[in-house]
């Protein structure tokens, strides 16, 4: 079985915030998302975006 995100981030977690006094971390997160409809109004919708 494979390690989930959260596993792998809270170890990096431990290397990037040593003491309490380095929170709080501001981190931007994208992920690519895909819709799974068939048909998307051209310009408006499309399969995959950002999240």
């Amino acid at each position: 079985v494979p390690p989930t995100i959260e596993t792998i981030v809270n170890h990096m977690f431990t290397h990037w915030i040593p003491i309490y006094r380095d929170l709080p971390l501001m981190i931007n997160q994208w992920a690519n998302v895909t819709r799974w409809e068939m048909r998307t109004k051209p310009f408006v919708r499309t399969l995959e975006f950002l999240w």
